[in-house]
């Protein structure tokens, strides 16, 4: 089974995050990028616009896109308890083995919270350069 598989399911999924999340991420650039150009203007070159910063912004956006679905990766395998290769079936991948090559950091999610749970204190740790802190009281909250 592969969520692609209810065509339904993942129009509606699309479709909300076309309207919710893509017009957020647009917000949340401009006025952090108005933001950085009126902390910064003198420190800047005259050729990086506020439109450069949104471009460099929205990159560091993806990038922590690349590390939030490492986390749910990680999370799920988790949570669940499932093992990678029914996880990978579930979101298009064709084998465990291809579930780690797409999601690097998620055996790492997993071990991380697996310590947060045996030592009841967060853990933070380190995806593509961005802090992630765990919690151990994330389980029982699904």
């Amino acid at each position: 089974m592969n969520l692609d598989d209810f065509p339904e399911i993942a129009a509606y999924a699309r479709s909300l995050i076309s309207s919710a999340v893509l017009e957020h991420m647009h917000t949340e650039v401009t006025a952090l990028a108005n933001d950085i150009d009126v902390t910064f203007n003198n420190a800047l070159p005259t050729s990086v616009t506020a439109a450069t910063i949104r471009l460099w912004l929205a990159s560091e956006m993806q990038n922590a896109a690349k590390a939030y679905v490492n986390w749910q990766a990680g999370f799920t395998e988790f949570h669940d308890g499932t093992p990678a290769y029914q996880i990978a079936q579930n979101v298009g991948q064709s084998s465990s083995s291809n579930f780690r090559r797409a999601y690097p950091d998620a055996k790492s999610v997993t071990e991380a919270y697996e310590r947060a749970l045996e030592t009841g204190q967060p853990q933070t740790i380190w995806i593509k350069g961005y802090a992630i802190r765990l919690d151990p009281t994330e389980r029982q909250a699904g």
